[in-house]
């Protein structure tokens, strides 16, 4: 069963293996991996690495360098919730519309135990929001508004990235 983690004591956590996953997952050729979270590798570590950029399946994704994100917490957030696609390496071939707020305010600690205040919007928001939910034992199907909202893989790139590659 999926649980919460539960807050990270260590000032500088064993994030080695996380960064090794997502860099080997990052770097290979067509790699899709934009973020990555530590229970995904069986780390019950509060920690999350996230990252941006454009690729195939989030053409328009902005670029942010991966960043490592320790006892993350989502301190505001706005009313407006936004439905994207989200898949996860721990859900293959699946696709879901997932509501998520728009714009977030978090805090978390970096690797050098300093603490980062920030708002985070739109894109960026969303791989935040996807990787706080596995901390605490949640992922992207939970928040599903309906079953309606899950396709296949091939179906999101075959019908759904074509309409928003337009324009």
């Amino acid at each position: 069963p999926r649980r919460a983690v539960p807050p990270t004591q260590q000032r500088c956590c064993q994030s080695r293996g996380l960064s090794r996953r997502f860099s080997a997952g990052s770097r290979s050729p067509g790699a899709e991996l934009l973020s990555i979270a530590a229970p995904q590798v069986s780390q019950s570590d509060r920690l999350f690495i996230v990252a941006s950029r454009p690729n195939l399946r989030y053409p328009h994704a902005p670029t942010m360098a991966p960043t490592a994100m320790i006892n993350p917490r989502i301190i505001a957030h706005s009313p407006e919730t936004i439905k994207d696609w989200e898949g996860c390496l721990c859900v293959p071939g699946i696709r879901g519309l997932v509501p998520r707020y728009q714009a977030i305010e978090v805090e978390y600690t970096d690797r050098d135990g300093q603490r980062h205040q920030q708002q985070l919007t739109d894109f960026i928001a969303r791989i935040f929001q996807h990787e706080y939910d596995h901390l605490d034992g949640l992922i992207f199907l939970d928040r599903l508004e309906t079953t309606r909202d899950i396709i296949t893989e091939q179906e999101y790139l075959q019908r759904v990235l074509p309409k928003t590659s337009v324009g």
